[in-house]
């Protein structure tokens, strides 16, 4: 049996459209933009992920919520591929999916919108309950104060759920803030070990660097060292070699001043023998 509702949600009350075939929902998926689609796949399994990748062509922001029978795997991840934001398993929470309705739709209403989540909220109850047989337009304007006995035991469960579903998210937050603050502080002990690694690092670069330096100017002083070693004994060479020369030149001058004196010699012999010569012609 095909069921579906379109529903038009606003403060001053819920207005619907009966689809009554796949033709017309198909219709109002493209003439229309949805919020929230809650797509009813129980014992439609089959063809379900087909109506949801159509749902989708046409409705590519919309909030999309399933109820089926209990997914596969590959279910779970198509559906995720698709965008769905929350799947719900037969049996059905009821009242985890109509706080789940209520979260998701309560964004598209500025401050809230109580009145008008709480008209959805009876109308989703309705439907859920009734198969998807849509109310009375009095049902309808007047689903804050049902006047039926099923409707408020409904009603007194899901406040029920409410409650238990807030007391567990006190403290689910509870427990996230303790993690939240063990998390901070391994993070900032990390971070404080990063720095120390960081700080050793560099300071093992400069400490590598300084003796790269000190082996470079190790090198470069042991060049001076030799190139001065080279440089003493040329100089040592060259006063040896400075020092011969002035020997030979020495010796030079005693042999000149030798030669002078033999021929000074030679010359005062010459000028007595010529002065004995003249006296003796005389």
């Amino acid at each position: 049996m095909f069921n579906a509702q379109a529903l038009a949600v606003t403060e001053g009350g819920l207005y619907y459209q009966t689809l009554a075939d796949e033709t017309e929902c198909s219709a109002a998926y493209k003439a229309d933009k949805f919020d929230l689609i809650i797509c009813d796949g129980r014992g439609r399994e089959t063809s379900l992920m087909e109506t949801t990748e159509k749902i989708r062509s046409h409705q590519l922001a919309s909030q999309i919520v399933l109820v089926c029978e209990k997914p596969p795997l590959d279910f779970v991840i198509k559906a995720i591929r698709l965008g769905v934001r929350d799947l719900f398993p037969a049996p059905v929470n009821l009242g985890g999916l109509l706080n789940r309705a209520e979260e998701l739709i309560k964004p598209f209403f500025p401050g809230g919108g109580t009145t008008a989540l709480g008209n959805c909220r009876s109308s989703l109850n309705l439907f859920f309950t009734t198969d998807g047989k849509a109310p009375s337009t009095a049902t309808a304007k007047g689903a804050s104060a049902a006047d039926t006995k099923e409707l408020n035991t409904l009603r007194l469960e899901c406040d029920r759920l409410v409650h238990e579903l807030h007391a567990a998210k006190e403290a689910n937050n509870l427990v996230t803030t303790s993690s939240v603050a063990r998390s901070q502080d391994s993070e900032a002990k990390e971070q404080t070990r990063a720095e120390l690694e960081s700080s050793l690092t560099l300071a093992k670069n400069k400490q590598a660097a300084e003796l790269e330096s000190l082996k470079v100017s190790l090198a470069a002083l042991a060049a001076a060292q030799l190139s001065a070693s080279q440089a003493s004994a040329a100089l040592t060479e060259r006063e040896q070699q400075l020092a011969q020369k002035d020997e030979i030149q020495n010796q030079a001058v005693q042999m000149h001043e030798e030669a002078l004196a033999e021929l000074e010699a030679s010359k005062k012999i010459l000028e007595a023998v010529m002065n004995f010569s003249w006296k003796w012609r005389i």
